[in-house]
């Protein structure tokens, strides 16, 4: 290091040992730290607040469209409730809340007449409880149990109509299933001779169970 480099930094190190150049770095420390200070316990819990509210935003917006869509479905099912209002009736025919034997007998009469079938014998074979344990009794159902009514029928005719009854009586609203079926043929003797017969029809046995509450 030569004689005029060491006068020139002479200078700056006395200029360094000044109190006014000391007070100005001692300002930029106690800034420099203040700003750290403001980083770290200020400006990041602000932004980890703000962070934390955007995130609770999205998560309220996502709630609120869950909210919407259930209030729309409800509001939907409203509508459409208040559409087959008018029809209602229809499921009281289709289940009742009593056997209804009479119309029930009726409609299988009605359906004989129809399908132009001899009805024979239509008998009910008794009340019992639908879907519970066998065996179990009656007092013991509870609301909103389906309960059922079996009816043993009997007719005569041909197969033609025999089956178009079968699907008649299916067809009915009442809610039935048909629990057996028997197809056995009925000989008919003819009147203009004696002693001799035909198979001109089949007599059908079916038992058939009609459901109510």
């Amino acid at each position: 290091m030569n004689k005029d480099t060491q006068k020139q930094q002479k200078p700056i190190i006395d200029r360094l040992k000044e109190r006014k150049v000391q007070d100005f770095s001692y300002a930029i420390l106690f800034f420099a730290r203040f700003v750290i200070f403001l980083l770290f316990f200020v400006i990041r819990p602000v932004l980890a607040i703000a962070v934390a509210l955007r995130r609770e935003g999205q998560d309220l917006e996502r709630i609120n469209k869950v909210y919407e869509d259930n209030i729309a479905k409800v509001l939907q099912l409203q509508a459409d409730l208040e559409h087959v209002r008018p029809k209602s009736y229809l499921l009281n025919e289709a289940l009742p809340e009593n056997p209804k034997v009479d119309v029930l007998i009726g409609d299988v009469r009605k359906a004989a007449a129809e399908e132009n079938i001899t009805l024979e014998a239509v008998a009910i074979a008794g009340l019992q409880l639908k879907g519970t344990a066998e065996g179990k009794k009656e007092e013991t159902a509870q609301n909103g149990v389906v309960r059922g009514v079996k009816i043993d029928i009997t007719i005569a005719g041909s197969y033609e109509d025999a089956v178009r009854f079968v699907q008649a009586i299916a067809r009915q609203r009442r809610i039935k299933t048909i629990e057996s079926v028997e197809i056995a043929k009925d000989v008919v003797k003819d009147p203009k001779a004696t002693g001799s017969a035909s198979p001109a029809a089949v007599k059908l046995k079916m038992n058939v169970q009609a459901y109510y509450l």
